[in-house]
């Protein structure tokens, strides 16, 4: 995932260009040791240059000899890749979703490796990264575990628990600018969390007028997670080699394409600045301030979960959507060879699940970027061609959706 505009605003202009990839701070772990390598290193032989050439590199001991003014752009260019901090229902009820405490996950209260690399990077991580607590006030002590979290770049996940601890999370006033939820799970309804957010009366209970006493939490991005037929996490099981992508479904089964496109209703009303009310015909009541009014709606994403690419192994998965009918009518065609073939003329590996439970389906190319987007537009040509054929032929009646069948999104 690229680095965020509020990172950019932090780190600044001139650290946003380099493309390097998030595994950077892993590898100046190894410059943690005092030890500076020896400046009269002996020349191998040709053959041998040629082996170390080819392979990722993986060290490069001179990193302390490098100016200062390098090496603390070189710290701020890793303090601009997102985490993914997920947080979980807490102890207590069976109901997982009646539960008011919560919790981060386990996954996601590892440190980031550039605070462990030595004195200096220490340091100037600290001066991105807080100390966050992430509890209800009423249940934090002195000994309370902290998780290190950089509120300009990392996004605070939560899917594991209901509306009631949703409110706690709120109640802190403690700022989460990127925020996110699943599209599926025990998390609570996406108007319910609109209206917190907006500073409304909820649609579960209309007639309490909100707490003005309530402190915003500043959200300005969120991602709505919805779960792909391609790549799945479930809640509170994302570790840090993965990340986000643009959502290219809306959900594996039915319940969750109809949450997705719930949730997107509710966005596109927001955008159209409707100040309507769930609908109601009653105006808000008189003490309600809409935080979301006069442009200040934060910006919204749907996303999907994918393994993060690196230097080590640079390889990005990503979709595309086409038609279920328009699925069913070619996906059998396909044969080992076709696949085998694919591969071979693109550099990218085509997944296309054969069951189809939604209204429309994913199909997955994994491989460098440039060959996923070049087998995008290879796989639009060819399904456009294969249409075309069965047309003429007459061997079967398809309906296909074109705009569907074009949508393509790309990073």
């Amino acid at each position: 995932m690229p680095p965020s505009p509020l990172a950019q605003e932090r780190v600044g202009r001139d650290l946003a260009q380099p493309d390097l990839s998030s595994n950077l701070s892993g590898q100046l772990q190894a410059l943690s040791s005092d030890a500076i390598a020896d400046e009269n290193v002996s020349v191998p032989h040709a053959q041998a240059l040629e082996n170390i050439e080819s392979q990722p590199l993986t060290k490069f001991h001179p990193f302390k000899r490098l100016p200062i003014e390098i090496r603390l752009k070189i710290y701020r260019i890793t303090f601009s890749f997102p985490r993914i901090i997920e947080l979980q229902a807490g102890p207590g009820r069976r109901n997982v979703s009646r539960r008011r405490t919560y919790q981060a996950c386990p996954r996601s209260r590892i440190p980031p490796s550039i605070l462990g690399v030595w004195s200096e990077s220490r340091i100037e991580a600290m001066k991105f990264y807080e100390k966050r607590v992430f509890k209800p006030l009423s249940e934090r002590k002195d000994d309370s575990p902290y998780i290190w979290y950089n509120p300009h770049v990392d996004i605070v996940v939560f899917g594991g628990f209901g509306r009631a601890a949703f409110v706690k999370l709120c109640e802190t006033g403690e700022q989460i600018p990127r925020l996110g939820w699943h599209m599926k799970g025990p998390n609570p309804n996406s108007d319910y969390i609109i209206d917190i957010l907006r500073g409304l009366p909820t649609a579960a209970a209309p007639q309490i007028t909100p707490d003005p006493a309530r402190p915003s939490i500043g959200v300005r991005e969120i991602f709505l997670v919805v779960p792909s037929q391609l790549y799945h996490v479930e809640p509170g099981q994302i570790a840090s080699n993965v990340e986000f992508r643009p959502a290219t479904c809306e959900g594996r089964n039915r319940r969750e394409v109809i949450e997705t496109r719930e949730t997107r209703y509710i966005f596109e009303k927001c955008q159209r600045g409707d100040r309507s009310w769930h609908g109601a015909p009653l105006p808000l009541p008189s003490n309600v301030k809409d935080e979301w009014a006069e442009g200040r709606m934060p910006d919204i994403q749907f996303v999907s979960l994918t393994p993060s690419a690196t230097d080590n192994e640079p390889t990005v998965l990503d979709g595309m959507s086409i038609y279920d009918q328009f699925h069913h009518a070619v996906v059998p065609l396909l044969t080992s060879k076709f696949y085998s073939d694919f591969e071979h003329a693109f550099g990218c590996q085509l997944i296309v699940n054969a069951k189809v439970d939604t209204k429309g389906q994913e199909i997955g190319f994994f491989g460098s970027k440039s060959a996923v987007e070049k087998a995008k537009i290879g796989a639009i040509e060819y399904f456009r061609s294969t249409l075309e054929a069965l047309r003429a032929s007459r061997t079967q009646s398809i309906q296909i959706h074109g705009a569907a069948l074009t949508r393509i999104f790309v990073d």
